[in-house]
């Protein structure tokens, strides 16, 4: 017999658009609406998700007029009947990993095992989802040396608007480097993804932003200031655990610190 019902993991939606809950896959995700709560608005607000298994105390991004603000998860129940798009969605979950050793510099904790500090968890923090996009790249033929920020090309005016407006206000809030593959998240208006390449002798190529200003933008520049101090402190003090792994992933100590102490209910701080 014919049947116009559509079934997918978790819901069934029927002849008139209603969704209706049925028992989900084997390590599928059950869709779900939950309540979040925000902390800075004192605010709380339902969402729909069908992208996560949510649990209360989740920390999470969502689509609308809270985008890109941390909200917690409140409620969450898997028995509802809504129309489809009545709801703003969960757009991205914090997620933390194992503890990690953290190496100080003088505006940043760095490590360099990929556990605490990987791109994809970080990319979490800041509410940027983890999706498979198609990046149409091109690599050019303009390089830089990490050992001087200004062979990037632009003039010093620029370059020193770069360097006092983000790299000293600390706005280059994540950098990594692993095995020639750059990666960095700047905060201005929102969070910018800054992507380049790097050879083994400190020349760095394929300088792009995700702001898509032509050329290289303050974003960009921020970022070769911050990977030149950066790496002026590994290899003074830490160069062995850099020359063992080939990499090393930092991120701000204005950051990471209240996003630990604000989503943690348990654990433990070590300071040698």
């Amino acid at each position: 017999m014919e049947t116009n019902e559509t079934i997918h993991d978790g819901v069934m939606k029927d002849v008139d658009g209603q969704l209706n809950p049925v028992p989900p896959k084997q390590n599928s995700v059950q869709p779900s609406v939950a309540e979040v709560y925000f902390y800075e608005e004192d605010v709380s607000l339902p969402y729909y998700t069908d992208r996560f298994n949510l649990e209360e105390g989740d920390t999470v991004f969502v689509e609308g007029k809270m985008a890109g603000k941390r909200g917690q998860v409140q409620k969450v129940s898997h028995t509802f009947r809504i129309r489809s798009g009545e709801y703003e969605q969960i757009r991205c979950v914090v997620t933390f990993s194992k503890p990690s050793k953290l190496y100080f510099s003088t505006s940043h904790l760095i490590e360099f095992r990929a556990r605490a500090l990987s791109v994809k968890q970080v990319k979490s923090w800041f509410g940027i989802p983890d999706e498979k996009v198609e990046l149409l790249i091109g690599e050019g033929t303009e390089t830089f040396r990490v050992s001087d920020p200004f062979t990037t090309g632009v003039n010093y005016e620029f370059g020193m608007k770069a360097h006092n407006e983000y790299f000293r206000k600390n706005k280059v809030k994540y950098l990594s480097l692993e095995n020639g593959n750059g990666y960095a998240i700047v905060v201005d208006d929102q969070p910018y993804e800054v992507r380049f390449r790097m050879d083994k002798n400190g020349t760095g190529r394929a300088l792009t932003c995700s702001c898509q200003e032509v050329g290289v933008c303050v974003h960009s520049q921020a970022v070769v200031f911050e990977l030149w101090e950066l790496m002026d402190t590994i290899m003074g003090k830490y160069r062995h655990e850099y020359l063992r792994f080939n990499r090393f992933y930092a991120v701000s100590k204005d950051f990471i610190l209240p996003l630990l102490m604000n989503a943690k209910q348990s654990g433990s701080i070590t300071i040698d």
